[in-house]
């Protein structure tokens, strides 16, 4: 029996009773629950001869509407039932979060002094801490510049908040998880991406189909049937039950023909992914996503043999967290081809309106080769960012959407031609 899998049908069970659809954003977040739920009973993995945590951080953007809020509210709710330290916000400065320096006024007797006193933040206590108003973290600003680095050494192995200030300073370990939503995707600077605060976090970034869209207005209102307080009540007893078999004080290891065939897999992962998707800048912003990727692979794995209470992570766990996490990778390439896109025209379409420029200019057809060759030429010129392989997916796409043609020609050459 894979207790992974109960625990998920209980997790969807109850999460389906808040949230309509959102199948994406619900997985992550279970990685999310889980890894919190292993994380206060002491539970993690080695790597490098040192304890790492199974924390997984989530930062989701999509449309206002369609349940990002309303998960993470559910996701808080349910720990604390389970008595777990969790909090909801919409908002925290940066003080209420990581804590502040000050000077007090003390009586001593008949004396009053002046005494320098330490708060700390309400991360030194939170297992999980829930930003509805992600948007705030993803601009720039010296305010949300600090924030940002509060979380990214909250997010690191171990977690750590640390910060000197003008009275003193403030220093303590850390074991929140982080999650995060908005809806902000294309106010998104390279700056941010290169800092790393989203490269320690599983990022779901959806966008909705009409239908879609269709059926959560629909679901919403079907909710209003969900009034059995005691079906609620019944399926955090369950939750309870379960969490209460999970094992204590444990801390795994990966076996070697596991990591073997890890090495194999991510490499595979590398050329579909990552290898020649861009070029610069944003190719190399896009690199220190997958030199991250590894640890969401790391902790989702542990996440699963430890559930089912088994000595080592293997080759089951890595391959079933490999495919929970390809949205991961699917959502920041989705959220990379949108970056810096224009008010008045989006950036795929700037590149198909190029595509066509060269076509027209050719006379109505060319050499699928030429148009390559052309293209990075334009590149040198710095008017092309794409690397081979999303150019040559760009092409196949308008191909297939039928924007251009292609037809063969003389010695088996390939000629795209305008419709």
């Amino acid at each position: 029996m894979d207790k992974m899998e109960d625990f998920r049908i209980l997790w969807r069970r109850y999460i389906d009773y808040y949230v309509v659809g959102n199948k994406e954003l619900k997985e992550m977040v279970f990685n999310n629950i889980i890894g919190i739920l292993l994380t206060v009973r002491n539970n993690g993995y080695i790597e490098s001869a040192r304890k790492m945590s199974t924390r997984y951080h989530v930062f989701s953007f999509q449309k206002s509407g369609t349940g990002k809020g309303e998960t993470m509210k559910a996701a808080n709710k349910l720990l604390q039932a389970l008595a777990i330290p969790s909090r909801y916000t919409m908002k925290d400065n940066e003080a209420c979060a990581s804590g502040t320096v000050y000077m007090d006024r003390v009586q001593t007797g008949k004396k009053v002094e002046n005494k320098v006193k330490i708060r700390k933040g309400v991360l030194s206590h939170l297992y999980a801490y829930y930003w509805d108003e992600g948007g705030l973290l993803v601009e720039p600003g010296s305010y949300m510049s600090e924030l940002q680095e509060d979380f990214m050494g909250v997010m690191d192995e171990p977690g750590w908040i640390s910060k000197g200030m003008r009275l003193g300073t403030v220093g303590y370990p850390s074991n929140a998880s982080i999650m995060a939503g908005t809806y902000k995707v294309p106010e998104l600077k390279k700056g941010l991406l290169e800092k790393g605060l989203l490269q320690r976090m599983g990022i779901s970034y959806k966008t909705f189909s009409a239908q879609e869209l269709k059926n959560i207005r629909i679901g919403i209102g079907m909710l209003k049937m969900n009034t059995s307080a005691q079906r609620v009540e019944d399926l955090i007893e369950a939750l309870k039950k379960f969490c209460n078999n999970l094992p204590m004080n444990k801390w795994i290891t990966f076996e070697r023909e596991a990591i073997e065939q890890y090495n194999i897999i991510m490499e595979q992962i590398y050329r579909e992914y990552i290898e020649g998707n861009y070029t610069g800048l944003k190719q190399d912003i896009l690199e220190t996503f997958f030199n991250r990727f590894h640890l969401l692979i790391d902790k989702v794995a542990a996440q699963r043999a430890l559930v089912n209470n088994r000595l080592t992570v293997g080759y089951e766990d890595i391959i079933y967290s490999i495919d929970r996490n390809r949205w991961h990778l699917d959502s920041v390439l989705r959220i990379f081809d949108i970056m810096g896109r224009e008010v008045k025209i989006s950036v795929d379409q700037q590149r198909r309106r190029s595509i066509i420029n060269i076509i027209s200019g050719a006379g109505g057809k060319i050499d699928k080769r030429e148009l390559k060759e052309k293209l990075h030429e334009l590149y040198e010129e710095g008017q092309w960012e794409l690397g081979i392989n999303r150019t040559l997916t760009l092409i196949e796409n308008m191909v297939k959407d039928k924007t251009i043609h292609e037809v063969s020609g003389d010695k088996n050459r390939k000629i795209i031609i305008l419709k």
